[in-house]
């Protein structure tokens, strides 16, 4: 004799032993075991459901912030009183550049290009890009430590400075 089979949620039954009512304890029994297995089922479906969403949003979160993080430069700030020794230092830049004001309050683009044998004429000072003349103060660059140094600091040198890599150093002085 072939069985003929109900389905109760994701529960197969056989219509022989299908619960008609409460009429005694054991079917009773039975329904309340089938009803729980039936809950169980769906709560196990519904946080499979809940984590792989809970892991979708991680792994999004987790590439936006890796975004995030790429895009951001490395940024210092330095605070120093005048006659202060500025020393900054870089990983071994080409040239670097520095954004401060004149006694007049206009902002200047200077750069300083670190000597390399080949650059004699053009290295070693300050240079203002517009103007092409020598400006700034007395500066050196130390390349076994990679750092460039101002000996003694005035209230003119405040600024951003920074590498070809944009490295920057944000330098602020006080009297």
């Amino acid at each position: 004799m072939r069985t003929k089979w109900k389905f109760l949620g994701k529960l197969k039954v056989p219509r022989d032993r299908e619960l008609q009512g409460h009429s005694t304890r054991q079917n009773a029994v039975r329904y309340s075991l089938l009803l729980k297995q039936c809950e169980n089922d769906k709560t196990v479906s519904i946080l499979g459901i809940e984590m792989l969403k809970l892991t979708s949003l991680i792994l999004v979160l987790f590439a936006f912030s890796h975004v995030v993080d790429c895009s951001s430069m490395p940024v210092r700030n330095m605070f120093l009183k005048v006659g202060d020794r500025l020393e900054i230092e870089y990983y071994s830049p080409k040239k670097l550049e520095r954004f401060v004001k004149n006694a007049k309050g206009v902002e200047q683009h200077q750069v300083y290009r670190i000597c390399n044998g080949n650059n004699k004429a053009k290295c070693g000072f300050w240079e203002n890009i517009k103007t092409k003349k020598k400006v700034g103060p007395t500066t050196n660059y130390n390349k076994k430590k990679n750092m460039m140094v101002i000996p003694k600091v005035k209230l003119l040198d405040a600024g951003t400075y920074r590498d070809n890599y944009y490295d920057t150093v944000y330098v602020y002085i006080e009297k």
